[in-house]
């Protein structure tokens, strides 16, 4: 991610409207990443990521969860398990109406977007940020799929390189659909999704 302000990462809620009971939020919080279950608890990071750059980062978890700030730790809090609740959706730069309060749009540009059925270890996220320099350095997509064949026993189930597009590339068809015009800049590995706080 690369943004200046706080505003929601990604979001597993209601499509639209309040805030849910047991909804979930990545956000940034006082340039900081953060994690809301909706009336259950939040944990937040250590390092300040706000700051215009570039920042590979990770959440994996639940019980204990834990942060990742470009490849390392940054933090963790035991919020316990807690499926997703029925009729929720992914969604990316924004959350709901009512949470996390005050602009909570994103404002930024967000790349290389993938959700896991598993969770990843330290070595694991370690390993993504390496690669994901490697190829950047080298003008290369990170990816451990494509776009014609199934994930793999324990790849991404949505694998979302915004390269221009919305599409997944893990093979499960979790394309993304937005809301209001998708926007592309230069990103980490090709291109990189914009939002201005009005798209998400």
């Amino acid at each position: 991610v690369r943004t200046k302000a706080d505003g929601t990462i990604f979001a597993v809620t209601a499509p639209e409207g309040k805030w849910i009971r047991k909804g979930k939020a990545c956000f940034l919080r006082g340039g900081k990443l953060a994690f809301d279950i909706g009336w259950v608890g939040d944990a937040g990071g250590k390092t300040r990521i706000a700051d215009g750059r570039w920042h590979h980062v990770a959440v994996t978890g639940g019980s204990p969860l834990r942060f990742y700030v470009d490849g390392k730790p940054d933090g963790e809090r035991d919020l316990g398990k807690h499926p997703d609740p029925k009729g929720t959706v992914f969604k990316i730069g924004w959350t709901s109406t009512t949470f996390p309060g005050g602009e909570n749009r994103f404002r930024g540009a967000i790349d290389d977007l993938r959700v896991y059925g598993r969770v990843l270890d330290v070595a694991a996220i370690a390993a993504l940020y390496a690669k994901g320099k490697a190829s950047a350095a080298g003008g290369d997509t990170c990816g451990d799929g494509d776009r014609k064949s199934a994930p793999a026993a324990g790849g991404a189930l949505t694998h979302l390189r915004l390269d221009g597009v919305c599409d997944d590339a893990s093979g499960s068809l979790n394309h993304a659909v937005p809301h209001g015009k998708a926007t592309f800049e230069p990103g980490v590995h090709g291109a990189a999704l914009q939002l201005d706080g009005k798209t998400h």
